[in-house]
């Protein structure tokens, strides 16, 4: 993803970083067997596709031993290029389910 926005700083390093330096807790990416957890993902959308309603739990992907100590997670979504009409980001007040 850094080599798309080169040679600038991509997007969700530059939401990394100023988490880290400036949130009182401090913020760090998660290590998962001495690696550095996947930060993100960059995603075309294009008219007239739809995503389906989902939540971002990433408990559900991480092996039991490290589950326990995941402390909290944030979802954010970086918006590179908006359309003058749609493209509104949907928030339900209710969750799927895991298989939906």
């Amino acid at each position: 993803m850094r080599d798309l926005f080169s040679p600038y700083a991509s997007p969700s390093d530059t939401l990394r970083l100023l988490l880290e330096e400036t949130w009182n807790p401090g913020a760090s990416l998660l290590s998962v067997d001495g690696r550095k957890a996947f930060i993100g993902i960059c995603r075309f959308q294009d008219q007239g596709v739809d995503l389906n309603p989902h939540t971002d739990a990433l408990e559900r992907n991480l092996p039991s031993t490290d589950a326990h100590e995941l402390v909290a997670q944030l979802s954010a979504n970086i918006y590179i290029n908006i359309p003058h009409t749609g493209g509104e980001l949907e928030l339900w007040g209710t969750e799927p389910g895991e298989h939906a």
